[in-house]
Order: structure tokens, then sequence, then C-alpha cells
């Protein structure tokens, strides 16, 4: 009896071997875009990063021309006079220190002059001496500050001026038997340290002395500096801290209109 012979059926594994690489092709696919985008995103942020500090060198560079700028125009007038005053050069010249080109970038040099409850804009430098420094003043004239600066009542701004004192001094003993703080306060807070019993460095160190907090600090920055030798400039100085020295509210108003001269503006040449 003879048989027929059958061929083996070839489609079915054809069929699979080429659906196994499609899906292997499909995979291979994935990885490689999988790998793609995170190669993308890597060098996009590297790039990003050597962009920026690219920048960061610029804006160095330009902020340095204007200190030596600025520093340049105040040695000309040091030359010509002995004492400071805001009609200077350095103090506000608009076509001097605003919107300086420098490569291709520009610079300007300004401040804020708060005189009273008003303020501007002035472009120049600001005087130093015409604040309180935190190093020398004593604890009457910095509880006057903040009586007139930070609207304190007279026990809140004395408790708040002897720990602005306790904070530089270079003993850790308190100066008055009720107001201060010292190490043995500052050990108490959430994150404890030690009262600094050395000059301040910033006017920031203020935030981390007792009693003291961002409103009051807000009110005060503009008055108080930790550079100079200690004595205020009185062509310069505000009224706030004219009347931190002991000047009175009326005579200081007198002194600061006398400055302004006919129009009734800091810096003006009349």
């Amino acid at each position: 009896m003879k048989r027929s012979a059958q061929k083996p059926n070839s489609g079915k594994p054809l069929r699979q071997r080429q659906g196994s690489a499609l899906i292997i092709a499909v995979w291979a696919l994935f990885l490689l875009s999988t790998f793609a985008v995170q190669l993308g995103a890597i060098v996009r942020q590297k790039v990003t990063i050597v962009h920026r500090l690219d920048n960061r060198d610029k804006l160095f560079y330009i902020a340095d021309a204007g200190i030596k700028y600025a520093i340049t125009q105040l040695r000309k007038e040091d030359a010509l006079l002995e004492a400071d005053f805001l009609s200077e050069r350095w103090s506000d010249q608009e076509d001097v220190f605003k919107d300086r080109k420098f490569g291709q970038g520009s610079f300007q040099v300004s401040y804020t002059l708060n005189e009273g409850e008003s303020s501007r804009v002035m472009y120049g430098l600001s005087d130093e001496e015409r604040k309180i420094n935190l190093n020398t003043a004593s604890v009457q004239v910095m509880t006057r500050l903040l009586e007139h600066a930070a609207e304190l009542s007279h026990n809140n701004a004395e408790e708040a001026a002897y720990c602005i004192i306790d904070w530089r001094d270079s003993d850790s003993f308190l100066q008055h038997p009720q107001y201060g703080a010292e190490d043995s306060d500052y050990k108490f807070y959430k994150y404890a340290y030690e009262a600094k019993d050395s000059d301040y460095e910033v006017i920031e160190e203020l935030m981390l002395v007792s009693k003291m907090n961002q409103v009051i600090f807000d009110k005060v920055k503009n008055f108080v500096t930790t550079h100079g030798e200690g004595k205020v400039n009185i062509n310069t100085a505000s009224r706030e801290v004219l009347m931190a020295l002991g000047i009175d509210r009326r005579v200081a108003g007198d002194i600061i209109s006398f400055r302004n001269g006919g129009d009734r503006l800091a810096g003006t040449g009349d």
C-alpha cells in the first residue's frame, strides 16, 4: 500500500520567525529611542550649564567694570573736596552712572535715598558714613534709631538695642539686668547657636539677633552699616540717623531742608 508523501508545513515557522524579528526590531527601536531621549536630555542639560556659566562670567566682568568705574568717579571728586556732600557727582549723576555700555551688556550704579517718608532712586554711590555703624553705636543711639526708623516703643527699642550690643561684645555677660541676649538665650532656639562676640561683618547678621525680625530689619537696613570708623557725616545723613544721634526732629528737618535747597530735593546743585 503506497502512502502519499506529505511535505512539512514550513509556512508557520516562517511567520513565527518574521513575528519574532519584528518584536525584536520594535524593542530595539524603543531602547534606542529611550537612549536617544536620555542622551539628548543630558546634552541639553550640559549645554544649559555651560551657557549659564558663560553668562555668569560675562555678568561678573560687567559688574566688576561697574565697580571700577564708580571708584574712578569717586577719586575724581575726592581730589577736589575734603568733605562729602549729596550734591557731588558721585552721589547722583544720571548721565554718568545710568545704563553704561560695557561689551555685550551694560551696568548702572544706583541706590535708594530715603528722606523721611519719601524716597527716590539716585544714580551714583551711597555714603556709608551717612549711616549708623553697628560696630560702634551705643545702646542709646541704637534705641533711638529703632524708635524712629522701626517705630518701636521705647522699651521694645531698648531691649532690641541691648541684644544688638550683646551680639558684638567680646564677653558673655548681659549689659543690662533685664534686656539683652547671650549664648544661654540662643541655645533654646530650634537651631541653636551662640552670640558672635565679635564685630558685625554684614548688616544681615541682625537677623540672627534676638528680638529682631524681618519687619524691623527692613525698616532699619537703609540706616545702618558695618563700614567706616563710626563717624556720621551730617552732610549726607538722613532724618532718622540725625534723630538717632539725639538731634531734635525739628532741627533734623531744618538741617535736611537747608541741604536740599530751594527745590527741596537732595543731591541737586542749588
